[in-house]
């Protein structure tokens, strides 16, 4: 059975490349140990190529639009 999933596209720009990108969505880790630790999906708008990095370091690593 096939579901589609919807994802955010909220800007961010990263504060280190200037690059903008969309979050897609927060994800949950579930690794025996890991259990809870949230994580950020990204992409650059025009690449289909999914990034993920902690919830904290993203917020660390990235900006809102408002604060460009």
């Amino acid at each position: 059975m096939s579901q589609e999933i919807s994802f955010s596209q909220q800007l961010f720009r990263n504060k280190k490349n200037g690059k903008i990108y969309h979050k897609l969505s927060e994800v949950t880790d579930c690794t025996n140990g890991n259990e809870d630790v949230l994580f950020v999906l990204y992409k650059l708008p025009d690449d289909d190529k999914l990034f993920i990095r902690e919830k904290t370091e993203f917020n660390l690593k990235f900006e809102l639009p408002s604060e460009l």
